[in-house]
């Protein structure tokens, strides 16, 4: 399981940027549910390389949240043009 730290969110698309484990890839997700108490500076828990269905877990809450890869490992610039 990898970690991450959320660095961008697009709550109106439901989309999130996760720096996977603090290094230089980023990888954005897409919420599930619409019902995820996500912010900056969060870590999450998960497989942050997926583009599958994975549930990641909320480390700050413990939350489990439903998520959709919505890339591989990108660099920063190219996420945040996923993010919209």
């Amino acid at each position: 399981m990898t970690v991450g730290t959320v660095v961008a969110l697009n709550r109106r698309l439901g989309l999130f940027i996760v720096r996977i484990d603090a290094g230089p890839e980023f990888a954005v997700f897409e919420l599930v549910s619409n019902e995820v108490t996500l912010s900056l500076g969060c870590k999450v828990q998960g497989a942050l390389h997926s583009m599958l269905e994975e549930v990641v877990v909320h480390l700050n809450s413990g939350e489990r949240i439903e998520v959709v890869g919505q890339s591989g490992p990108l660099p920063e610039e190219m996420a945040y043009r996923l993010l919209g």
